[in-house]
């Protein structure tokens, strides 16, 4: 996941960041591992943008994945959301939108100039 995540750099994306579009997310509200999944997808996101050059080094390249979409059917937003509530996530709903992204105060809090 992060090396494909890593691949759209600005090569691919024109340095403009990029959201990542779940349709049909309703049917992951019952999944098991939900939280999980959510988690994985947030880290290997936040892994892609901030991987190291060869020298240990931050990149120095534009954020790519700035967060992910889940477009829902059935299930209102704020049902979804409540189902992933987590501590290290920021969970909004924007109308039909439901966004999930690590909290970076959570995850990073002492990261100078974090994207």
């Amino acid at each position: 996941m992060v090396d494909c995540l890593d691949d759209l750099h600005e090569a691919v994306t024109g340095g403009v960041g990029i959201v990542m579009v779940v349709h049909g997310a309703d049917v992951l509200l019952g999944a098991d591992h939900l939280k999980v999944f959510m988690m994985v997808l947030c880290l290997a996101a936040d892994r892609a943008n901030t991987a190291v050059d060869p020298d240990g080094d931050l990149r120095n390249q534009p954020v790519v994945i700035e967060h992910f979409v889940f477009l829902l059917d059935d299930v209102r937003a704020e049902e979804f959301a409540a189902g992933i509530k987590d501590p290290d996530v920021v969970v909004r709903v924007e109308g039909d939108f439901l966004m999930v992204a690590l909290d970076l105060d959570v995850w990073r809090p002492e990261a100078a100039g974090r994207p």
